[in-house]
């Protein structure tokens, strides 16, 4: 939590960096769908970093399970 973010590495089935870097860019792509701001350079051996601002759960806004 100190380190203000958190890293999503990924892999492809075969170990081929172009494949590699299409499963990077849509993690990068449905991160930023979501919201986020990741930042990954298009090396298909980085991991994707993502700045996140970590909270601890408040239990009045838990919802309820049914």
């Amino acid at each position: 939590m100190a380190g203000g973010g958190i890293y999503v590495k990924f892999a492809a089935i075969e170990d081929d960096d172009v494949k590699k870097r299409l499963v990077g860019q849509k993690i990068a792509d449905a991160l930023t769908a979501a919201g986020l701001k990741p930042k990954w350079g298009g090396d298909p051996n980085t991991a994707v970093f993502v700045k996140l601002k970590w909270r601890k759960r408040r239990k009045d806004r838990v919802p309820k399970r049914k």
